[in-house]
């Protein structure tokens, strides 16, 4: 799984190189574009004490607006490729609270000679001063694709840039609250910027908005039930083509994702402006309006219409005490066609969490001791159908990390390893079209461990004979079990040690661990490189289902026999007895 690097990352290595700069191209607006929009004015034109006005929203979805004054003109590194406009903000609608996470994008608009008020630049980014009230806006023409030239009197200032941070984190809605808490101490431990809202169905029903300057727009890796993605501000608008943000999003040029509006349930103040101390907006993705198709250093642009190729998934709860039925379902951005600009998608942490927080719901709470089994369909376009597998799991110990329900990190790992192994290969650019998950959930742990066996002392090769196993069940009462194993025609004669073992205990998992892994840009450990051919890559994703039964092992040799497998528990443990072979 390729690196995910935030968008400050991506932002620090355009000022550091040039390496980005080929993907301003796909801003690139025609010159006569500009008659379509609303005026624009020059960087040469913009100079200290101007006073001006910002368009955002603050709540819901209207546009409100506050006032700004220019303070200086800052290049970076690279002079007029970093140039940025330094200003100071100020009005009742962000008293207290100032600007944050959230309000890239929001266009500064400021008069000319003769009054008439032009859009200079989008709100891009904080440097951490104290009350939020002094940013850096990134010029239009910058934003437009447009060759800047800094007017005379610049002041190249490449530290106050450098601890620049764009005011953008990626938002997750959908998520049950012990899975959130889970992602985002997992994101701060990785470093990334991660909002967690509880959006999803019990977000606002609101009416589609239209994508104007000053408008909340959201950028999406996922919509549904489960969203992912980064929420801002659209900054010019010119016929069905729009750009926001006034900072990259990933920075990777050519893209397919999400366009969308966004309703923001409001302003969380924090003066301080450090990282993660900061104020910003909490908000939701809405309905999807288009294809949010470019990536660039500075700023993101799309256009309004259509919809980006997707994956499907969709998760099944079904709680084996009540009978009770939950299921959900999501779209996830496929930009296998335009190159997988990031490496891989984000199906595996949408899924992930997704399947988490549903096990969650269906739980209703923290249950010490648990059992669920799940069954994963994975459809990919490039094979004749679909492939899966199915694991059961046991647990107790109480909840695990975020306090979400202790299976829910096992499942999820094993979503993510198959995910992983998809995602991994490189003889073929796959589209994967569907992930359907099925889970089945019980409070208490449905499981026996095995504490001794008995055998007949003399067995003869080619024949089968009767073993009998001695459970006890988890806090539970002892049963009996008998078993056939046959002895192999061409075993040895002698003594040897019959081993009768169930299945290691491998439903512990960190579902913490996992999001910090995924959101760190590693990947889930799958025991090796990636598939190299279709059949190897079908084998590898039904390797991950184990079998969760009863083997026998007699001698040395490593042919294990599967000689009993119950649905309602599992048979755990290990236990061993001598016999003579004839």
């Amino acid at each position: 799984m390729a690196h995910r690097r935030s968008a400050l990352e991506y932002s620090r290595a355009v000022r550091r190189g040039p390496a980005l700069l080929a993907a301003a191209l796909v801003l690139a607006l025609p010159a006569s574009a500009t008659a379509g929009g609303e005026p624009t004015m020059p960087l040469s034109q913009v100079h200290r004490g101007m006073v001006c006005t910002l368009r955002s929203v603050l709540q819901g979805t209207a546009i409100s607006t506050f006032g700004a004054t220019v303070l200086d003109i800052v290049d970076g590194q690279k002079a007029g490729e970093d140039t940025r406009i330094l200003v100071r903000y100020s009005g009742d609608a962000i008293a207290g609270t100032g600007v944050g996470e959230g309000f890239s994008g929001s266009p500064m608009s400021c008069p000319d000679a003769r009054g008439v008020p032009r859009v200079v630049g989008a709100l891009s980014e904080g440097i951490g001063e104290y009350g939020n009230d002094v940013g850096l806006v990134t010029p239009i023409g910058q934003m437009l694709g447009q060759r800047v030239r800094p007017p005379a009197g610049v002041h190249r200032r490449p530290a106050l840039l450098a601890r620049a941070r764009p005011l953008e984190a990626m938002t997750f809605t959908g998520l049950a609250a012990p899975v959130r808490r889970a992602l985002t101490d997992a994101a701060a431990r990785a470093g990334r910027p991660v909002l967690a809202a509880r959006g999803g169905p019990a977000a606002p029903r609101f009416a589609p908005q239209p994508l104007v300057p000053g408008a909340a727009v959201a950028v999406g890796y996922a919509d549904g039930d489960f969203t992912a993605g980064a929420v801002g501000t659209v900054t010019y608008r010119n016929g069905r083509d729009l750009w926001a943000f006034g900072h990259p999003l990933d920075g990777a040029g050519r893209r397919a994702l999400f366009l969308q509006d966004a309703y923001v349930y409001g302003i969380i103040g924090n003066p301080i402006g450090a990282p993660g101390l900061t104020t910003y907006k909490l908000a939701a993705p809405g309905h999807d309006l288009g294809i949010l198709s470019a990536d660039g250093p500075n700023a993101v642009a799309g256009t309004v219409g259509g919809t980006p190729a997707f994956t499907a998934f969709t998760v099944r709860v079904r709680d084996a005490d009540t009978g009770r039925v939950l299921t959900a379902a999501s779209r996830v951005a496929d930009e296998t066609d335009v190159g997988s600009p990031l490496g891989d998608s984000l199906l595996d942490l949408v899924a992930a969490g997704g399947t988490a927080s549903l096990v969650d719901r269906a739980y209703r709470g923290e249950p010490a001791s648990q059992t669920g089994r799940m069954c994963a369909t994975i459809t990919i376009r490039e094979l004749s159908r679909p492939v899966g597998f199915c694991n059961r799991y046991v647990g107790t110990g109480g909840a695990a990390s975020g306090g979400s329900p202790l299976v829910s990190g096992a499942l999820s790992g094993d979503l993510t390893s198959v995910l992983s192994l998809v995602g991994g290969v490189d003889f073929a650019a796959l589209h994967v079209t569907r992930v359907h998950v099925d889970v089945t959930i019980a409070r208490g742990r449905h499981e026996a461990f095995i504490r001794s066996v008995r055998a007949p002392r003399v067995v003869r090769r080619g024949r089968r004979v009767r073993v009998t196993l001695h459970l006890q069940r988890y806090r539970g009462a002892a049963e009996t079990r008998r078993v056939r194993v046959r002895i192999p025609r061409h075993a040895k004669p002698g003594r040897r040690r019959l081993v009768l073992a169930g299945p290691a205990d491998d439903s512990g998992g960190d579902l913490g661990a996992i999001f910090q892994i995924l959101l760190g840009g590693g990947a889930i450990p799958t025991g090796g490189g990636g598939p190299a051919s279709k059949p190897k890559l079908v084998h590898a994703i039904r390797a991950v289902g184990r079998y969760d039964g009863v083997s026998a092992l007699i001698g040395h040799s490593r042919t294990r026999q599967r000689v009993l497998r119950d649905p309602a528990e599992r048979i755990s443990g290990v236990a061993s007895t001598i016999i003579r072979i004839r």
